[in-house]
Formats: structure tokens, sequence, C-alpha cells
């Protein structure tokens, strides 16, 4: 099944020290705000400076701005930058681990449709993109023609393109609830993603 999210927004911390403490003290703020943290991701360390990216509810992410501006200040990052258009699409069935290529083949199917991603996530029964907002009916679409045929009834759930919605969910039975997720940062313009998967 296929299902999105548009009420997302993205905050990086560009040139954060690598070193520990520094993420503890970057993410208690938000906490003690009662700030939700979606996906997370940090990239490789060079010369002992990292980036790091993550989501928030676009409701909630000009306090968040506030907050991560503050701690950046206190650990010497360089800036912060603001990204509230972007939007989440994944799919989504019990059944998906026991499909081979199931990423590849999405990620194929959003560089066919120009679609670049920003952001993974994955879980046993998820994979998940961030995707420009603008994007999101487009990706949609393109991955329902394929995975609604694909994974037939081992993937029951699809939720096609509201009318203005931010959020679609969908039910999930409660012994998948509970998943934990891995998140890498990319850039897949020219399907580079694609190729290394396939």
């Amino acid at each position: 099944g296929v299902t999105y999210d548009r009420d997302q927004a993205k905050i990086t911390v560009i040139n954060v020290p690598d070193r520990p403490g520094i993420a503890a003290r970057l993410f208690t703020p938000l906490a003690e705000h009662n700030i939700m943290v979606d996906m997370i991701i940090q990239n490789v360390s060079v010369d002992g400076f990292t980036d790091l990216t993550f989501t928030v509810s676009r409701k909630d992410v000009k306090q968040a701005a506030v907050l991560v501006q503050e701690a950046a200040n206190d650990i010497g990052a360089a800036r912060v930058e603001i990204d509230d258009s972007v939007a989440k699409v994944s799919i989504i069935g019990v059944g998906m681990v026991s499909h081979s290529g199931v990423a590849a083949k999405m990620f194929t199917i959003l560089a066919k449709e120009g679609i670049n991603i920003e952001m993974i996530s994955t879980s046993d029964i998820r994979i998940t993109c961030l995707i420009e907002e603008s994007q999101v009916q487009k990706a949609v679409l393109a991955l329902h023609r394929t995975f609604s045929n694909s994974l037939g009834s081992q993937s029951p759930w699809f939720l096609p393109p509201d009318n203005g919605n931010r959020k679609a969910q969908l039910s999930i039975p409660r012994k998948i609830r509970r998943l934990r997720t891995q998140a890498v940062r990319t850039d897949d313009r020219g399907g580079n993603l694609c190729r290394g998967l396939i």
C-alpha cells in the first residue's frame, strides 16, 4: 500500500562538532517542549564536523527552529537550515520483508518520475522517502500503480491522494505497530541510489 504525510518540516544543523553529547544537547530542548522528532540522520564526520538533519511536524517548526538555533549557537555549529516544503511518502505492507528488491523498485519509480529523495527511513513493513511536497501526488500515483499489483493481498492498505489534507494515516495491525527504524541521508538526483540497489 501507499501512504503519505504532508505535515512535515526538515531542520538541518550544519557543521556540528562530532563529539559525545552533542546530539543530546540538540534534542533535549525539543523533548522538554514536547516537540516530537521523526526522521533523524547524521552525515559521516569530516574533519571533526558533521551535519545533522531531522524532521518535525510543521506546526512545531517555528518553536523548534528557535530552540535548535539556541543549541546550535551553544555547541558552535555553523548554521541552521529550515525547509517546510517537504512531505513523506511510504510504501507499507506486512509482506514486504518477503519481497526482495522492494526498496530498489520504489527508488526507481521515483527517479523515473523525476522526484528527488531527500531522506530515507526503513522498517520491517515500511519504506519512507522524504520528498518535495509539490511532488506528493505524482509520487503516490506512480507508486500505487506498481505496488498495488506487485504486493497484492500481502499489502492491503492504500489511501489515494486527498483533497488538501496534510496527513493520510493507515490503520495498522497491532502486532506491527512498534517498529525500530533506521534512516540515511541521500541525494538521488539521476537515480544513483537505484543503480546501487539493483
